[in-house]
């Protein structure tokens, strides 16, 4: 059985930049979201509107820890490449 091992570098650092991008929309969507549901609980009062918006805290905690694995998934493909690139040109 071969071993093959290596690094098509440009494919990978396209890859690393469209996961940034992608960071980067969920970042839009999570600010754009986060004050939509602050300038609801301004209109919406009672346990109801706390229960939602105690929600929206814990929910949006796991959304911040998607964008942060993604945007350190772009970081390590990046460094990756970049050292592949070096080790190929030396």
């Amino acid at each position: 059985m071969a071993v093959q091992q290596g690094m098509n570098v440009q494919a990978v650092q396209q890859s690393a930049q469209q996961l940034m991008q992608d960071h980067n929309e969920l970042q839009d969507i999570y600010q754009t979201s986060n004050h939509t549901v602050g300038t609801m609980t301004n209109h919406w009062f009672g346990s109801d509107a706390s229960q939602y918006a105690n929600e929206w805290q814990s929910q949006g905690q796991l959304f911040q820890q998607a964008m942060d694995m993604i945007q350190k998934m772009s970081q390590t493909a990046t460094k990756q490449a970049q050292e592949q690139s070096q080790t190929s040109g030396a």
